[in-house]
C-alpha cells in the first residue's frame, strides 16, 4: 500500500481538514478501499471530539498546551 489508515487516523484524531477539496475528494475515494473495519475506525474517530478541539477549550488555561499542539500539527504537514 502506498498509503494506509494512518494518515486519516492523524488527521481525524488531531482534527485536521484538508484545505483542498480536490484533495479532500481524493482522500474520501481512497478510504472505499481500505478494510471495512479500518473505515469504521474512522468513522468513530471523526465523530469523536478532536484534540484540536479539546486544545482550544484550554487556550487560556494552559497557553503551552497550545504552542505544543501546533508544533504537532506542523510535523505532521511537514510529513506529507
Amino acid at each position: 500500500w502506498a498509503m494506509s489508515s494512518v494518515l486519516p487516523c492523524i488527521d481525524a484524531l488531531m482534527g485536521i481538514k484538508m484545505s483542498s477539496p480536490k484533495l479532500s475528494k481524493i482522500l474520501r475515494a481512497f478510504e472505499a478501499y481500505i478494510p471495512a473495519n479500518h473505515r469504521k475506525f474512522l468513522r468513530k474517530l471523526r465523530s469523536m471530539r478532536s484534540a484540536q478541539d479539546y486544545v482550544r477549550s484550554l487556550k487560556f488555561e494552559e497557553p503551552s498546551l497550545v504552542y505544543s499542539f501546533n508544533s504537532i500539527i506542523d510535523r505532521v504537514l511537514d510529513f506529507r
